[in-house]
């Protein structure tokens, strides 16, 4: 009984650790997509257009931080369309000496900048 004890612990172990980097691997693509759209969208609503890159950089950061080993945010704007793509590299760190390779998962988020927003209210009168 001892003996299968000692054999089964390690395995188990193993199995338990491997499900929830797993499952935190398979989650990661939509923290990015969720991280790429919000950044997008706060761009969007920024009222100084030099300050959108900045706004879509440190959301997307801040949503995916302990998330990716490296991460690149780039911000594009074509007319009042703001493109912001998101590229995140899983850590692998946990999973250091199974011989896992590095992932990296890339998503897009599109808003467009509202003028009210960006501009202010316009009074309309009563």
């Amino acid at each position: 009984m001892l003996v299968e004890v000692v054999l089964y612990v390690p395995f188990v172990a193993a199995l338990i650790w491997l499900v929830l980097w797993a499952g935190t691997a398979g989650q990661t693509p939509g923290e990015v997509q969720l991280a790429a759209s919000d950044a997008a969208r706060s761009a969007a609503a920024s009222r100084d257009p030099s300050a959108r890159a900045v706004r879509a950089h440190h959301l997307a950061a801040g949503r995916l931080d302990g998330v990716c080993d490296q991460l690149d945010v780039q911000t594009s704007q074509q007319g009042p369309v703001i493109e912001v793509t998101v590229s995140c590299q899983l850590r692998t760190d946990p999973m250091r000496g199974l011989g896992v390779d590095a992932r990296t998962f890339d998503a897009t988020g599109i808003a467009t900048v509202d003028r009210f927003i960006v501009e202010g209210a316009v009074d309309v009168g009563p």
